[in-house]
């Protein structure tokens, strides 16, 4: 057990911050370096009618 409730809370906070950073560090759903490739390209220029 805990010697009283703010240990508890400490730990808890803890185990929180270090699994939110994992999953930030973890799931990137944008690759930011292939927009940053992408953005690098000229826009395509449109067709005469």
């Amino acid at each position: 057990m805990f010697p009283d409730e703010a240990s508890c809370l400490r730990l808890v906070q803890a185990l929180a911050v270090e699994t939110h950073e994992e999953w930030v560090d973890e799931n990137r759903y944008l690759n930011m370096d292939l927009l940053r490739e992408h953005l690098k390209r000229p826009a395509p220029q449109p067709k005469a009618a």
